[in-house]
């Protein structure tokens, strides 16, 4: 029993290791970049695309308002 111990333990640990360093690990690594990196692009677009949105809504609440604030003072 002892003797299959010794055995067995080294070479289970040389095995994992040798799973641990298969080029698929590296393989879905890069993967995973490259989707990390897609979804960061579409993440940038889409807060520019709420940026030009919120300036668009802004200035035309600059223009209602300056178009109210004219009609009252003409009311007056």
């Amino acid at each position: 029993m002892h003797d299959t111990a010794v055995i067995a333990v080294p070479v289970l640990v040389i095995l994992f290791g040798i799973f641990l360093n298969r080029y698929d690990f590296s393989r879905l690594e890069s993967r995973m970049d490259k989707r990390l990196d897609t979804i960061e692009a579409s993440i940038r677009d889409l807060r520019k695309e709420m940026q030009m949105e919120f300036r668009e809504f802004y200035r035309s609440s600059v223009q209602q308002d300056a178009r109210i604030d004219k009609l009252e003072s003409k009311e007056s």
